[in-house]
């Protein structure tokens, strides 16, 4: 989260009073802020809204979040028919607005972590409706229905075509640049250079996936 504090989690070497510049500060916040991905980061400040708001209405401080109350927090969300999944997100970004103001996880509580368990024998953790895939038919009525006149719409046309056939991720599609796709004489070559999957772009050479047209 931009601006917070950094704390070095326990068991890290202890910090001493070294005199940095403005450069070293920035460069630091700027690797931190890389630890998480976008997507992960926009998962964790949505699941603290969600208790910050609860607090609220209970007038309960939420940080540091009481075991007891994020305990009622969980069952009573669980009622509400939230899935586990959704459950168990609230505690991760919970517990990671924690590590960042050197604080102790609530997530980690033993009874916080029995009721985490019996909520997950009564909720299980199956996904609730299972989406259908999109069917061609179903894309083709899509695509038809934008503008093929209009730079955005060639462009939103392409970024579904390329998509479906493909099975890229969003974050994959939208990270591709003209670069990265070659012709070939049985379609064209889309190379990834980074995915879900090496998000930290391990691989020495991208990874590339044949398209046929």
């Amino acid at each position: 989260m931009p601006n917070s504090p950094i704390h070095p989690d326990s068991g890290s070497l202890p910090r001493t009073d070294v005199p940095l510049t403005t450069a070293d500060a920035e460069r630091i916040a700027t690797a931190v802020e890389a630890e998480l991905a976008p997507s992960t980061r926009a998962t964790y400040d949505c699941a603290w809204r969600q208790w910050e708001g609860w607090c609220r209405g209970r007038g309960i401080d939420p940080l540091p979040a009481p075991p007891d109350a994020l305990d009622a927090f969980l069952a009573e969300r669980a009622e509400a028919g939230v899935t586990f999944g959704t459950l168990d997100g609230y505690c991760s970004g919970i517990a990671h607005r924690h590590h960042q103001e050197g604080l102790a996880d609530p997530s980690a509580d033993a009874v916080v972590r029995r009721v985490r368990r019996g909520l997950r024998r009564i909720l299980g953790v199956a996904p609730i409706r299972q989406a259908h895939p999109l069917t061609v038919a179903e894309l083709g009525r899509i695509v038809a229905s934008i503008d093929a006149d209009a730079a955005t719409g060639i462009r939103d046309r392409a970024i579904l075509l390329v998509g479906y056939a493909s099975a890229l991720r969003p974050g994959e599609i939208s990270a591709i640049n003209l670069d990265d796709i070659v012709r070939k004489p049985t379609g064209i070559l889309i190379s990834i250079r980074r995915s879900k999957t090496d998000q930290e772009a391990n691989s020495s050479e991208s990874s590339g996936r044949q398209l046929a047209y």
